[in-house]
């Protein structure tokens, strides 16, 4: 994804000095001897979120200058994916010039958590409960409303911790979504049940359909895919019927879904639940999973990402798959050329008739530099914590997700409600649809596990065992997942 340049905003031209900070002009995150206060916010988004950010940066500095009389600079930083935010910013740290404010999920927030202390990685419970301060006291930047209208899953996730406390909050959210061939759907399904297609219920259907019956469909799909030929043209035949961008959330959202217990923390630390031994019934669990997996696989029905290397998106547009699995974060990248196909969306179908899904999206945290004075510190994270409630004010957010995002949803339940908000939805426009999915088809039923030191691996982890089965690089089934068990307690035990 390509990323602007660095681009700095506030109420004079700054000029650039030489001494890198995160590829960009200050040195030590801020320590710039100028009067006004330097927040840098570390981030992983593509050009759309930061062109909207850039937008809301301008009025941000203009409206605390204009109430408070205060040079606030707000530079952004692109720090690549989010697998990559903890190994930066841990370097940053090192040598002091991390970023004020960083996005990351809450995963990569208990590392940080680990390596720097909760000295440094800021618990928002001081804003929040400070009565001067939290949510709904700076009514000037539109900061009107309280906690209690941050949707409860989504704050939740961020207190989640092995420490009490709130060290991260939502930023924008987003969860897995099916969008599907249409056109192809509905040639299989004359095959699979002409009544849905005589009563014009395709769509109907296919978001009724669990689980067993989408890989059903998959295989009636893969059966017949010569006798489809004006939906498969001669570049891409069909490959797979289903292909599904993260092989760590396959694993983690169908446990959940099947009952077995995935982690938690016991005693203060985390604890891997499946590691209940090879009889097991989470172990049992699990290996049954990747035993499908493999199995689908291996008819040709169904792969994923860490198989293929790459994601869904252009074997979706070239039609090398019907079904594509993915975050409504990154849809727009899979959304073919107009009048290619048509695109269908629904919700993933679930296991077991619970349809508990994956929360996604960014989360925003705070770390104190430790090369500045606790005085500058505070001051550089308060006027941090202004920016981070102008974000996520009502109509700021709104706006973030309807004109910058790419399938995000808004973190605050008064979003919703807006006049803005509601138009956006009325409307056929591909990035709405994706969010009424959101909305009113997962309506809320996230699930988040627990967050502790290793948990980032073991996602990861479980992720490898998965990839490393469908690829052939893991010889069997056990191998796999004792192998991932393994590897995370070494990082959970460190």
């Amino acid at each position: 994804m390509k990323k602007s340049n660095k681009i700095l905003l506030g109420l004079a031209s700054i000029a650039m000095i030489a001494t890198p900070l995160i590829g960009c002009s200050n040195n030590g995150g801020g320590n710039v001897d100028d009067g006004k206060i330097h927040i840098v916010f570390g981030h992983t988004f593509g050009d759309k979120v930061e062109t909207a950010l850039n937008k809301f940066i301008t009025q941000f500095t203009q409206k605390v200058k204009a109430q408070e009389d205060v040079d606030v600079v707000v530079e952004l930083h692109y720090l690549g994916a989010y697998t990559d935010v903890y190994t930066k910013v841990n370097t940053y740290f090192t040598d002091g010039t991390c970023p004020t404010m960083t996005i990351a999920y809450p995963d990569t927030v208990a590392d940080f958590i680990k390596s720097f202390g909760t000295q440094y990685v800021v618990n928002f419970d001081k804003y929040m409960n400070d009565p001067e301060l939290a949510f709904g006291t700076d009514r000037y930047l539109g900061d009107t409303e309280g906690k209690d209208d941050i949707i409860a899953s989504y704050l939740e996730e961020g207190q989640k911790f092995v420490v009490d406390g709130t060290y991260s909050l939502p930023f924008m959210k987003s969860s897995e979504i099916m969008l599907y061939n249409l056109d192809y759907v509905t040639e299989v399904m004359k095959i699979y049940n002409p009544t849905a297609v005589e009563t014009g219920k395709v769509e109907e259907t296919i978001a009724s359909f669990s689980w067993d019956q989408l890989i059903d469909f998959a295989s009636v799909a893969y059966a017949h895919r010569g006798d489809i030929e004006e939906c498969a043209p001669e570049k891409a035949a069909l490959k797979h019927p289903i292909f599904y961008d993260s092989d760590s959330n396959l694993f983690i959202t169908q446990m959940f879904q099947e009952g077995f217990e995935y982690s938690s923390i016991q005693g203060g630390k985390g604890h891997i639940d499946f590691d209940d031994g090879p009889d097991g019934e989470n172990y049992l669990g699990a290996k049954q999973l990747l035993e499908e997996y493999l199995n689908w696989h291996n008819l040709d029905l169904f792969t994923t990402k860490g198989a293929e290397g790459t994601y869904a998106s252009n074997s979706f547009k070239n039609q090398e798959c019907i079904f594509t699995i993915g975050s409504s974060g990154g849809s727009g990248y899979t959304f073919p050329q107009a009048g290619e196909f048509t695109v269908g969306m629904c919700k993933v179908p679930a296991r077991n008739d619970k349809p508990y899904y994956i929360s996604q999206g960014p989360s925003v945290c705070f770390i104190r530099n430790p090369h500045f004075s606790d005085a500058k510190n505070d001051l550089t994270h308060k006027y941090a914590w202004k920016f981070l409630k102008y974000l996520m004010s009502t109509n700021v957010n709104t706006s973030l997700c309807i004109t910058g995002s790419e399938g995000y949803a808004p973190v605050r339940t008064s979003c919703y409600s807006t006049e803005a908000y509601i138009d956006f939805m009325d409307q056929d426009d591909d990035y709405a649809r994706a969010a009424k999915v959101l909305t009113d088809e997962i309506n809320g039923h996230f699930i988040s596990s627990a967050v502790f030191t290793g948990s980032a691996t073991l996602r990861t982890q479980v992720g490898a065992a998965v990839t490393g089965l469908l690829s052939d690089k893991i010889a069997d089934v056990a191998t796999a997942l004792n192998t991932a068990i393994n590897n995370a307690k070494i990082d959970m035990e460190s």
